[in-house]
């Protein structure tokens, strides 16, 4: 459902990548696809890919923060696992 989507989607809902051209390509979440497929068409069809956010600069981005841990790709479901696995250790530790 859309309260379930990931944040990524829900930031992005329309973004761009790069093709093996370099091109910029839109793309759109899947969700937003599924439950309304014309809208979705019409938004890719109206978008100038130029404006729109770029999905590996934001990656570079976090990657660049510092940490080693950031520089690990996991698939979404194992990276928010692994997020929320270290979130409830340190919870853990602020009620000791």
């Amino acid at each position: 459902s859309y309260t379930e989507r990931p944040s990524v989607c829900r930031m992005f809902a329309v973004a761009g990548t790069h093709d093996k051209h370099r091109k910029i390509t839109l793309s759109i979440c899947k969700y937003i696809k599924e439950a309304q497929p014309t809208d979705s068409q019409n938004v890719l069809q109206e978008v100038d890919a130029a404006t729109v956010p770029l999905l590996s600069f934001w990656s570079s981005c976090v990657t660049n923060l510092g940490s080693p841990e950031l520089n690990v790709r996991l698939p979404l479901n194992l990276a928010l696992k692994s997020a929320l696995d270290k979130i409830s250790l340190y919870a853990q530790y602020q009620n000791i």
